[in-house]
């Protein structure tokens, strides 16, 4: 049923031309836009479906995550229509996954130095783990956030927090970050890092 309903846009622009010459030039710039509307808003729900992502007002492109192995490491190329720029954050449909390389390639969020916060306390996520300066009780399990004081918009999830120790009046946490297990994901090109 799913798959008919998206070809109601075009059906009705194959019914509704015809007659568009009809039709006085504002009336039909104003039909061409609700169909417009209409094929787009059936184009997000069919990226949401393809690739898990939950559609968020962000100027994006998709982009297709291919993984090799080499050497003991991991690379993760980003492989897309357009042309993909370097330092944009990349999420899939769990959160950031990291920000992109100038080889078409994905710096994964391991590798990076990100202000983060956990409920209403900020921090930093920097080397696998959280430094917040501060001593503070978290919940395993709490999840973490981008905080939104840099370069990067608040609210992306990067991960859970895993166990939680005090040293010279820090809170440290080690983390599970998103994992970067999906063969789709979308890179913010209105932010840059």
């Amino acid at each position: 049923m799913k798959k008919y309903l998206k070809l109601i846009p075009i059906i009705l622009i194959l019914l509704i031309n015809p007659f568009l010459n009809l039709i006085k030039k504002d009336d039909k710039d104003l039909v061409e836009y609700n169909l417009l509307k209409i094929e787009n808003t059936s184009l997000k729900e069919e990226l949401e479906e393809i690739s898990n992502i939950k559609y968020n007002n962000y100027d994006y492109i998709i982009s297709k995550i291919l993984i090799k192995n080499l050497y003991n490491s991991t690379i993760y190329h980003l492989k897309s229509k357009t042309k993909i720029e370097p330092k944009h954050p990349v999420i899939n449909n769990k959160g950031l996954i990291g920000i992109t390389n100038t080889d078409n390639t994905l710096v994964p969020i391991s590798n990076l130095t990100i202000s983060i916060k956990v409920g209403d306390i900020t921090g930093l996520y920097k080397d696998n783990k959280i430094i917040i300066n501060s001593i503070t009780n978290i919940d395993n399990d709490s999840k973490i956030f981008t905080s939104g004081l840099t370069n990067l918009p608040a609210n992306l999830l990067i991960g859970y927090i895993d166990n939680c120790i005090i040293k010279d009046n820090n809170t440290i946490c080690d983390i599970k970050l998103v994992p970067i297990d999906t063969l789709y994901c979308l890179i913010l090109t209105e932010y840059t890092i």
